[in-house]
């Protein structure tokens, strides 16, 4: 997470495009790190240890808190590669009852939009 830390300030101050894509792929890195230590968590539980289930709801909002200031941190890397040009589209799939997308097809999601100046 510190790692991660350091990059994305290197990201936003010196709009690293390198750092921002090492940034990226360590989201993902600590998404499965995340997921392993959920499962192995529950696993301890399963096996009815008593300082598991004492610790179990601290234990599982560290996790997550952790997951998402991770994700805060890659989301600077993510500006930074999509005004490169580097990101993909992204692509979301229409709700039933959203109007004007039958079929469940695929629509393309609008850009964020920068406040008026003023």
């Amino acid at each position: 997470m510190l790692a991660n830390l350091r990059l994305s300030l290197s990201v936003l101050v010196e709009g690293d495009l390198r750092a921002a894509r090492h940034l990226r792929q360590a989201k993902d890195e600590f998404r499965q790190l995340e997921s392993r230590a959920c499962e192995n968590h529950l696993d301890r539980r399963a096996q009815h240890r008593a300082e598991s289930s004492q610790t179990s709801a601290l234990h599982l909002d560290l996790l997550r808190d952790l997951k998402r200031v991770n994700a805060h941190l890659a989301a600077i890397a993510t500006e930074i590669l999509t005004d490169a040009g580097e990101m993909a589209e992204t692509r979301l799939r229409s709700t039933a009852g959203s109007g004007g997308n039958e079929g469940g097809q695929q629509q393309a999601a609008e850009p964020p939009r920068d406040p008026p100046s003023g």
